[in-house]
């Protein structure tokens, strides 16, 4: 935020508001009915602390499948998958078909596969899982992420950043898709034009709800993190800056994700306004009123960190501590979800406040 009180609010924060840390481990999924294929994974978890097996934060989550562009990998992706992760989604990078002659189809079914077995929760990996799953993907991941969908049984939504034409095509596969879709368009994406690729795609699908964002001089790789091999394509790019890119493909992401998986109000997502962008959209939405999820707190009791999920976002609360003093003040983010660090707080009842909404309570341990 440019206004000062955003930035003197960030200030007081920094001790009680924490970012998710993100736990990581590697996958191989095989797939029998392929003849034993298989499919190694990135799995990204929320967690107690950064790294690799580290303690999970309660669950379970709805999961995202991910899929990499042309001679890329999801190691690629990384600012993008921590974002994701610290807005409470598990995240499964696909590493299958990185070489230079990748095959689409195959591709495919591999994000098929996986977003089948992470809607059955696989109980071995050390986070949990729900049964809601995306598939989502960059660049040729993107249009095999079309090629997935008339393979999976179980996503429940399916996004694409700048999606590409696929052999078999992608094009043709949307006819039969009728998932809701999101699909990100850099207007100035010379490496899959949009007229060629991303339009066709979004144009061809069948999705009883369907949005795409056109990001007004966006680019192809700005997804993506600097300096992978994708950038070869943009050398002399000069129009949106990855930094703006990355921010708005959060943003909306996670909002059109957080309403597909965990029944947000639509408004979060198809609310957002920028100069930079446009939003087009096609849905038939429900006319069931948007009912606001009750606030969950896990761990409770905690000791040291705990997470608050379900807040109104955009509004203000208060932490008041068992003497009746206000620990902290802040706003919830745009996704309702709330890391806490209360390392210096004293044992016993807090308070969460927000304005209209019963206090939810926080109990903290005496270790």
């Amino acid at each position: 935020m440019k206004h000062a009180i955003w930035t003197a609010l960030c200030a007081l924060l920094v001790h009680t508001s924490v970012q998710g840390a993100e736990g990581t481990v590697e996958w191989v999924f095989v797939d029998e009915s392929r003849g034993g294929r298989e499919i190694p994974c990135n799995v990204h978890y929320p967690a107690e602390a950064d790294g690799v097996g580290a303690e999970p934060m309660p669950g379970p989550f709805p999961t995202v499948v991910f899929a990499h562009g042309f001679v890329m990998s999801g190691s690629d992706y990384a600012a993008l998958v921590s974002a994701l992760v610290a807005a409470d989604f598990v995240v499964l990078t696909v590493e299958s078909e990185t070489g230079l002659a990748p095959d689409h189809a195959e591709l495919g079914l591999d994000l098929a596969y996986v977003a089948d077995a992470a809607a059955g929760q696989i109980p071995q990996l050390p986070t949990q899982l729900d049964d809601r799953v995306a598939i989502g993907g960059h660049s040729m991941g993107g249009g095999a992420t079309w090629l997935a969908a008339s393979s999976s049984s179980q996503a429940d939504a399916l996004f694409g950043l700048a999606p590409a034409e696929t052999q078999p095509s992608a094009i043709a596969a949307a006819a039969e898709v009728t998932l809701p879709i999101l699909v990100f368009s850099g207007t100035a994406d010379a490496v899959t034009p949009p007229a060629d690729h991303h339009l066709p795609i979004y144009a061809a699908s069948a999705s009883a709800c369907k949005a795409r964002i056109d990001l007004t001089d966006g680019s192809h790789c700005g997804y993506a993190d600097a300096g992978s091999l994708c950038d070869l394509g943009e050398l002399f790019f000069n129009g949106m800056t990855r930094p703006r890119q990355q921010e708005l493909t959060v943003s909306l992401l996670v909002a059109w994700l957080n309403h597909q998986l965990r029944e947000a109000p639509w408004s979060d997502f198809d609310g957002q306004t920028a100069s930079d962008f446009t939003t087009t959209t096609d849905c038939v939405l429900s006319a069931r009123p948007a009912v606001a999820p009750e606030p969950v707190v896990a761990p409770q009791p905690f000791a040291e960190r705990t997470v608050v999920r379900g807040l109104a976002p955009g509004v203000g609360y208060q932490i008041i501590g068992p003497s009746g003093r206000t620990l902290a003040t802040g706003t919830a983010p745009p996704t309702g979800i709330l890391h806490l660090d209360a390392a210096t707080w004293p044992a016993g009842l807090h308070l969460l406040v927000q304005p209209g909404r019963t206090p939810l309570r926080l109990l903290k341990s005496s270790r």
